[in-house]
This record gives C-alpha cells, structure tokens and sequence, in this order.
C-alpha cells in the first residue's frame, strides 16, 4: 500500500520527520518497504505560459514556441510534442536545467533553428512512465514558480508492505489511527452532514446475512460522469498507485483509500429491479471487469440484480479490500 505522508498529515501530524514517521510506523508493525519523494532529484525546471506556436520551418512534426517564464524575455523551445499548444501552461527545463536522468539542458538548434530549453513530459520529470506529450499544468499556476513546489513533488511516499491480519490499515485512516496509538495524539472528530432525501427510493435486500450482515444502497442523480476529476483528488490517487478512470469511478476509490470503506456505483438504468446479495447460483456465469467470465461456485457472494451477477464478487473483494469480507 502507498500513502502520502502529506494525506496522512491531514488526519494526525506528529512533530517528527517523514524518515522518523516511517520508522515509528515499522516499529509498530506496519512494515515499510520504502519512502521517496513523488520524483527524483532535478533543477531548474519552472511554469512556463506558451503565448505562441507555430509550425516549425523545416519539419513537419515539430513545433516553434515561445515561452514567458516570467523573466521579462520570452524564450524560444523546439517542442516535437502533439499536445503543445498556445496559451498552455507547462514545465519548462531551462538552459543549464538537469533533469533525473542526468540530462543537462543546453542551447541547442534543431533543423536549424535555435531551441533555448525544452519542455517537458511527467517521463522526463520522472513522475511517471508517461511520455506521449508534454505535462499541462492548471492554467491558475504562477508563471515562474518551481515546478516541484507547485506540483508538491518533494512530498513522501510511504510503500507500506501490510500483513493480511491488519486490514485495518488498508487505509489513511486506519494508518492515521495508528500513528496516534503511537504518539499519544487524537483523530480529528468527524462531523457527518446528513444527506437530504432524494426523489427516488431503491429497495436492496440481503439473502445471506452470515457472509454480508450489511449492505446499504443510495441513489444519486443530477450526475456529470464526463467532468474531470478535481485535481486534487486524482493526484492522491494517483500517487496511491491508483489509475483515474471517471468521476463517479474515481470517488468511489478516494473513498476506499482514505476511510477503508469500499464501494460501487451501478448505473441505475442498467439495474433490473432491485439487487440482492446472495451466494451464487449452481454454475452461474459471471463476466468480470476484464471482459473474462467465470463459471461461479454456490459459496461464492455475488450483488446482484433481479436478472444477472454484476461484476463484483466477493473473491474480488477478498482479493482488493480483504479487512471488509
């Protein structure tokens, strides 16, 4: 499992380093495999506001800007990205940058024509294996700030290795609660805003108590699933080693993370009347997230619809939040 130290600070900030934090943590028996910051070392990489771009006179594929970094002079940087463009903003490695694989930035000329930096990718940065087009930074971020300071690339992760019995600390809160057994300190007190009623009631029931005493359902409606994700959100998500998939989606999971609750949202148009836990039906067929199906066993714990399993089972549940099954 991999935490944000500064997620974690959120719930419970003791006065001691990540390095202690995280040897305190071991000590108490939730491993830790490792702790490093989001990207490697480099210098000199600053936002950078593209106020032109044109096409580059002797290749087709590369891209002529100019770029403000907020020096009082515009620099001007080759850039064979597809995804460049005007009036982005993006992370500029300056002339005389190092970047992690120990590239120094110099002045150079492509085609024939003068490049004074480079703009980069979250490869180049280090932050990730992506490399298909330059970062775009938010379009508020400050034109020459650090671009480690405003993307919180010195924050730690901590990879922690958790044994199957503490699935209580499969979780920022169960880790949270931890720390403070450990260090004398308290949970922030949570204050729950009760939801309002919707329009629309949806009747769930349970068949096999023994296997899932409880399950509660709610509808929502009024929901945008092709916003994007706050960025706030998607980058603990991301730096939790969990890929952003759509709103709805990734809620759900940022949910999970932080409060050790699982869940699913189902598209209420594709329900069949009203769903149901149960054990699975002698050789029921069940088509998984992968597009594989599986034939199912009668001990198996399926949520399902008045006409089919959905693609939750309880083995994936096991195998994915094993502290609520």
């Amino acid at each position: 499992m991999n935490i944000s130290t500064r997620w974690l600070r959120e719930w419970v900030n003791p006065d001691v380093s990540d390095i202690e934090l995280s040897e305190k943590l071991t000590m108490a028996g939730l491993e830790v495999d490792q702790i490093a910051p989001v990207a490697p070392p480099f210098e000199g990489l600053v936002v950078g506001h593209v106020v032109g771009c044109g096409k580059h006179p002797n290749a087709d594929k590369l891209s002529l800007c100019e770029v403000d970094i907020g020096t009082g002079e515009n620099l001007q940087i080759i850039c064979g990205a597809p995804n460049v463009r005007k009036d982005l903003k993006v992370a500029v490695a300056t002339v005389g940058s190092v970047l992690p694989n120990k590239l120094k930035i110099k002045r150079a000329k492509l085609r024939g024509v003068e490049s004074n930096g480079m703009l980069c990718s979250e490869s180049e940065m280090g932050i990730s294996d992506s490399h298909e087009g330059i970062i775009e930074l938010d379009s508020k971020s400050k034109i020459g700030d650090n671009v480690r300071s405003v993307l919180d690339l010195d924050e730690q992760i901590i990879e922690l290795d958790i044994t199957p019995n503490r699935g209580d600390c499969f979780s920022v809160l169960g880790v949270a609660r931890e720390v403070c057994v450990n260090y004398d300190l308290s949970l922030p007190e949570l204050n729950y805003k009760a939801a309002q009623k919707g329009n629309k009631s949806f009747k769930s029931s349970v068949s096999n108590p023994k296997e899932c005493p409880k399950y509660l359902t709610r509808v929502i409606e009024g929901v945008d699933n092709t916003a994007s994700t706050p960025d706030w959100m998607a980058r603990k998500l991301l730096r939790a080693n969990q890929q952003l998939h759509s709103p709805i989606v990734d809620i759900t999971n940022y949910v999970l993370l932080e409060l050790g609750q699982p869940m699913h949202a189902f598209d209420l148009s594709k329900i069949n009347g009203s769903i149901n836990v149960r054990s699975a039906n002698k050789n029921e067929d069940l088509e998984l997230l992968n597009g594989q199906s599986v034939t199912l066993s009668e001990d198996t714990l399926v949520i399902a619809d008045e006409s089919r399993a959905p693609q939750w089972t309880k083995r994936d549940l096991v195998r994915r939040y094993p502290c609520h099954c």
